[in-house]
C-alpha cells in the first residue's frame, strides 16, 4: 500500500498481464529482422568475393597500391560480416529464449487451470463424509448378505444328513434283489351293451341263412 501527501491510502496498481499477441509479434519481429540480416550478410559476402576478384586484377596489371586497396575493402566486408553473424546469434538466442518463456508460461497456466478445477471438484467433499459414505455402503452389503442367508434357509426341519448317509450304506449293503414291479394293465374301454346285443343277432342271421 501507498499514502498520498493527505495520509489516504493509494490502491496499489495490479501488474499487467502478458499478452500472448506481444509475445508472438516479438517472435515474429526477429525473424523479420534476422531475415533482412541474412539478406544483408550474402550481400557483403558477395561483395567481398568481388574485391579478392579486383585484387587479383590489380595484381595481375602490376599495381600493387590497387590490389591492396581492394583487399583492405574486402576486410572491411568480412568485419561487417562478422558483426552480421553476431547479430543473427544474438537474436537467434533471444528468440529461443521468448520461446521457451512463452511455453513455461503456457505450461504454468495450464497447471494454474487444472489445479483451480481439482479445488472446484473437491470443494463440496470432505474426507469424513467419504469415510461415512464408505461404512453405509459397507453395512448395506452386509444386510444383503444376511438377507441371502435368510432366504437360503431351508423351512421345517432340517433332516439329519448322517441318518440319510446311514441309510444308504444300508441299500448299498443289502443282498436281497430289488423287486420289479408288474407292467400295468392296458385300460380298455367298456363296450356298451346295445352294441353287443346287435352284433350277436347280425352273428346268428348269418349262421342261420337258408341256403
Amino acid at each position: 500500500m501507498k499514502f498520498s501527501l493527505f495520509g489516504k491510502k493509494k490502491k496499489a496498481k495490479a501488474p499487467k498481464k502478458a499478452n500472448p499477441e506481444t509475445t508472438l509479434q516479438a517472435i515474429s519481429q526477429l525473424d523479420k529482422t534476422m531475415a533482412q540480416l541474412e539478406k544483408r550478410r550474402t550481400l557483403l559476402e558477395k561483395r567481398s568475393t568481388g574485391f579478392v576478384k579486383k585484387a587479383k586484377q590489380e595484381v595481375a596489371k602490376g599495381n600493387k597500391k590497387g590490389a591492396l586497396f581492394a583487399l583492405k575493402q574486402k576486410k572491411m566486408y568480412e568485419k561487417q560480416i562478422v558483426n552480421l553473424d553476431n547479430s543473427i546469434l544474438r537474436l537467434t538466442e533471444q528468440k529461443m529464449v521468448l520461446e521457451s518463456a512463452a511455453m513455461t508460461k503456457t505450461v504454468v497456466e495450464t497447471m494454474a487451470t487444472g489445479s483451480r478445477a481439482m479445488k472446484e471438484v473437491h470443494k463440496d467433499m470432505d474426507i469424513d463424509q467419504v469415510e461415512d459414505l464408505k461404512d453405509e455402503i459397507q453395512d448395506a452389503m452386509a444386510d444383503v448378505d444376511d438377507i441371502n442367508d435368510a432366504i437360503a434357509t431351508p423351512f421345517g426341519d432340517v433332516m439329519d444328513e448322517d441318518e440319510i448317509e446311514d441309510e444308504l450304506n444300508d441299500l448299498m449293503l443289502d443282498d436281497d434283489p430289488i423287486e420289479t414291479a408288474a407292467a400295468p394293465t392296458p385300460f380298455l374301454p367298456d363296450v356298451p351293451q346295445q352294441v353287443c346285443l346287435q352284433s350277436v343277432a347280425r352273428t346268428s342271421t348269418y349262421f342261420f341263412q337258408p341256403a
